[in-house]
């Protein structure tokens, strides 16, 4: 009997302790057991469409591989081009970005490669931004115009630098004529 108060005792002693724990440990497991899902028996089970290799065709390349499809990334330009439009007195304050369309792998590196053409890319970029004139500035095909020679102007400007022509398109993400 000596024996049974002993363990009685560092029970409730214990209990002090490891009471709180336990019984959150208690209720979890109960809560647990409630509401996870069971899994379903075997006629239950609805057996998937099998899908034709013709139509998972869209998005892929001609090796068939969906992470060699060409992708469109765009490269921000760090800093706006600000300036004088030539034939008026008014200024312009443009942000672009370089737009690569090649399969992931390529276009991620080319964007990363932009990083360090940027310096010097901004000059040749800024001398046709010099030549802009306001007609082209508020029209609509000025403005394709306008990215036309960006794009040729940047290609080129890589060819110089030893690189291949990958920008497929300078999009204008403001365009501001003050």
């Amino acid at each position: 009997m000596d024996n049974f108060k002993k363990i009685l005792f560092l029970l409730t002693k214990s209990s002090r302790y490891w009471g709180a724990p336990l019984l959150v440990f208690i209720l979890f497991s109960i809560g647990y057991g409630l509401t996870a899902s069971k899994t379903p028996a075997k006629d239950e089970i609805e057996v998937a469409e099998v899908v034709q290799e013709d139509d998972v065709a869209v998005g892929l390349d001609e090796t068939g591989s969906m992470f060699l499809a060409p992708i469109y990334r765009y490269y921000t330009v760090v800093f706006p081009f600000n300036g004088n439009i030539t034939d008026s007195n008014k200024l312009f304050s443009i942000e672009l970005a370089f737009g690569v369309h090649k399969n992931k792998i390529e276009a991620d590196a080319m964007i990363i490669s932009l990083d360090d053409y940027e310096p010097r890319l901004r000059p040749s970029l800024f001398e046709v931004l010099m030549t802009m004139a306001l007609s082209d500035a508020r029209s609509a095909e000025g403005k394709l115009k306008i990215r036309k020679h960006l794009t040729e102007a940047a290609n080129s400007m890589l060819i110089e630098l030893g690189d291949e022509p990958f920008i497929d398109d300078v999009v204008f993400i403001n365009f501001s004529i003050l």
